[in-house]
């Protein structure tokens, strides 16, 4: 009898021990996984604030030293992507910069293209589609890239499945779609613009289109306020974006 209560007791304190060690180690991964979230949050402001500048490049000094094997491969990996993706979107930006796509509505522009045919404006817009075409292959080529890489890192399994579902629901969300979508109304709008001035009969005065017929100025005035009010949505969007990508990684 005393043998088997020998055997109970050396079982149990076998099963305590394991349970008392799955305890720390849960500790421990809560520590990190604490750290991990800090580093996530602090150096994504960094990026989100460095991209601010679209006009430049990206230059952040990624700090992830407070952290140790598999949370620093997770950490490096997501704030890897998210510069590469703000950087993609501001090379996307100085790309339209460059085609003077700001300057579209210019009145005094669109005056003297008038006198050309509106040559220099129906390049714009050729150049542009083209810019935005190329831009939205290549955030569905980074994103499945991206993917593909997560589900190979070389970090614990369980981690590993974390971060791809995590991050899918990312790719899903926040990949920039949403805003991207919202530009190619604002480019249907724009394009509707240019019908209204090639069909119409306008003049420039005082930086603004004085049309002759006030039906052309009701559809032209219509079509620009929606565009006002795109604009506001993808200000809105372009903010939100960020701390959802943080929150989800």
């Amino acid at each position: 009898m005393k043998r088997v209560v020998l055997v109970i007791a050396a079982a149990t304190f076998s099963i305590f021990g394991y349970m008392i060690y799955q305890y720390k180690v849960q500790q421990n991964e809560l520590a990190q996984l604490e750290v991990y979230q800090s580093v996530i949050q602090d150096e994504g402001q960094l990026i989100f604030e460095a991209a601010q500048t679209w006009q430049k490049s990206i230059s952040v000094d990624l700090n992830t030293s407070d952290l140790d094997d598999d949370y620093k491969i997770m950490a490096d990996f997501v704030l890897n992507f998210m510069v590469q993706s703000a950087e993609a979107r501001n090379t996307y930006l100085r790309e339209l910069k460059a085609l003077n796509w700001d300057k579209f509505l210019d009145v005094n522009r669109l005056d003297k293209d008038k006198k050309n045919k509106y040559e220099e404006t129906e390049i714009m817009f050729i150049a542009v589609k083209e810019v935005m075409t190329r831009y939205q292959e290549s955030m569905v080529h980074r994103d499945e890239l991206a993917l593909n890489e997560a589900k190979h890192l070389k970090v614990n399994q369980r981690f590993r499945r974390y971060l791809t579902e995590s991050f899918k629901e990312v790719v899903k969300q926040n990949n920039g779609q949403e805003l991207f979508e919202l530009e190619q109304q604002s480019f249907a709008k724009a394009q509707a613009l240019f019908v209204i001035l090639k069909e119409s009969k306008w003049q420039a005065k005082n930086n603004m289109f004085m049309f002759q017929g006030d039906d052309h100025v009701k559809q032209f005035n219509k079509i620009y306020k929606e565009m006002l009010e795109l604009d506001k949505q993808m200000k809105k969007v372009s903010q939100k974006n960020q701390k959802a990508i943080e929150a989800s990684l």
